[in-house]
């Protein structure tokens, strides 16, 4: 494991195409990106083809398009009912209806689909559209250098990264993630597993120090017992400015060996005696000021407090947008850039 990247991850960001991504959408199932749409009503479009072509027939009553035939008359009161839905008939289906023929909903949608060059000569579905908010990638799908955008159901918030590691299997699987904007310990997705946090996965400077660890500071300052002072900093505040409790915010980068020596001192026997509750709280007390760069995630839901997520594929648009800000978004410039080749241990 090296150090993050930068070069490399704007490479992967310019270079970004959704083009064969594995992803999962209703109906068909497992299927792959063939294309990027446009947006309708605000949500991109995906074309996808399914991995195995679908018959009409049983993708036309999944998708609950009528077989019923209808002439003119009822085609116009069909669409002023639905206030234009269905109302995009082919040319030639207009011809056939104003010359006094009828047709149905599925001959429709067939019609579209054969324009679309989506249905072959023996009456498969070879692909469709599908909005952004049907189109998943299954964890056992991703591999590393895929470009996706992973969805904290708990959070609500969606997270840009490159894969880097795949581990485990089913319900244990850990998906290792680079974020493509570095973030602290505390705003990191709910469903990271910190446990899995190596070296190499974070800076070597902080800019933020958790609130439990600035109060363990602050407690021994006042104890006299503290071999580092408070830097000039302030309370993180949350939009309505009230205090958070989640971050004190430096006003100047600091080593992050100055928390981990800090926390040496710190949790020692006489503050835990329990070694188990000592080694925790070590862990946490150094946790909570770590500016991560990789996050091991948990996608799925495997207790009350974590409610996994889903990895979602990254529009192109996306990635252009972040590659024009990856410098801004790049804290630690003074790390050595190193090359991301996989999880070691």
């Amino acid at each position: 494991m090296g150090w993050r990247d930068v070069p490399a991850l704007r490479k992967a960001l310019s270079n970004h195409s959704l083009v064969n991504y594995p992803v999962q959408v209703p109906i068909f199932g497992d299927a792959f990106i063939v294309n990027e749409g446009g947006r309708v009503h605000g949500l991109l479009a995906y074309l996808v083809r399914p991995a195995k072509p679908m018959p009409l027939a049983e993708y036309a009553e999944a998708k609950g398009w009528s077989d019923k035939k209808a002439n003119l008359e009822g085609w116009l009161r069909e669409i002023e009912t639905r206030r234009g839905r269905h109302s995009w008939l082919p040319p030639h289906m207009w011809e056939i209806l104003e010359s006094g023929g009828m047709v149905s909903q599925r001959d429709v949608q067939a019609a579209w689909l054969i324009r679309s060059g989506c249905l072959d000569e023996h009456d498969n579905v070879t692909c469709d559209t599908f909005s952004e908010e049907h189109v998943v990638i299954p964890a056992d799908k991703l591999h590393p250098g895929m470009m996706v955008e992973f969805r904290d159901e708990k959070m609500n918030q969606n997270f840009p990264g490159k894969i880097v590691d795949i581990r485990g299997e089913g319900k244990d699987i850990i998906v290792y993630m680079e974020l493509i904007e570095p973030l602290p310990f505390m705003d990191a997705p709910e469903a990271m597993e910190p446990q899995f946090i190596r070296p190499g996965f974070y800076s070597q400077q902080t800019i933020k120090i958790g609130y439990g660890t600035y109060e363990a500071i602050k407690k021994a300052i006042k104890a006299r017992v503290s071999k580092i002072k408070l830097p000039p900093g302030k309370i993180e505040e949350d939009k309505e400015g009230r205090r958070d409790g989640e971050h004190y915010v430096l006003k100047e980068p600091m080593p992050l060996s100055v928390i981990e020596e800090f926390c040496q001192s710190y949790c020692n026997e006489k503050n835990y005696p329990n070694a188990e509750k000592r080694d925790m709280a070590l862990r946490y007390c150094v946790w909570q000021s770590l500016m991560l760069y990789i996050v091991p995630i948990h996608p799925e839901p495997i207790r009350p407090d974590h409610n996994g997520g889903t990895f979602l594929p990254m529009p192109t648009e996306r990635a252009m947008s972040l590659e024009a800000d990856l410098d801004r978004l790049e804290y630690d410039v003074e790390d050595p850039h190193g090359f991301i080749t996989g999880i070691d241990g």
